[in-house]
């Protein structure tokens, strides 16, 4: 992220790929790593949110689109980017979200100047997590970080509008 990184072995994959963390803001560590010095990570970049917590990454790992081959590109673009991983190659690849006033899914993607319509609305966003949670067997703490994410990430301009109309 800046120059003040320090990054540390932290443990490895199933697949053996290590895994690193920033020591300074105690966050996780996305992009391809060489080898597994820390040397090695030069390149590699602190995730640009606030971290996510150590303890659930598992979260990352249990809704991987790999994993469900149902899965549009469209949500897994989202996911990603609510859950501000790299580490999935998603398209498209979305880099902004808000709900507009009237509900809709508004996004960026890499490169667009503007935001453009998601192709849903909240409702039906929140009934496909439902039911991806579901078989993603998230736990209850999993499902409350992923929401927490969601609220940092994920602009909704509904509740401006009814703060302005107070």
């Amino acid at each position: 992220m800046n120059g003040t990184c320090e990054y540390v072995l932290d443990g490895h994959d199933t697949d053996g790929t290590p895994w690193f963390r920033c020591s300074t803001h105690d966050g996780l560590v996305f992009g391809s790593i060489g080898d597994d010095s820390p040397e090695s990570v030069a390149h590699v970049y602190c995730d640009g949110y606030e971290p996510i917590p150590y303890e659930y990454r598992e979260l990352e790992r249990k809704l991987d689109p790999r994993r469900f081959t149902a899965m549009s590109g469209k949500l897994a673009g989202l996911l990603a980017h609510i859950l501000g991983t790299d580490r999935w190659t998603t398209e498209p690849q979305i880099v902004e979200a808000c709900y507009d006033s009237r509900g809709n899914i508004m996004v960026r993607h890499e490169g667009e100047v503007g935001m453009s319509w998601f192709g849903g609305s909240a409702d039906e966003l929140a009934s496909n997590l439902t039911r991806l949670f579901r078989v993603a067997e998230l736990t209850p703490a999993e499902r409350t970080l992923f929401h927490k994410l969601g609220r940092q990430r994920v602009y909704d301009w509904r509740r401006t509008t009814k703060e302005v109309q107070a």
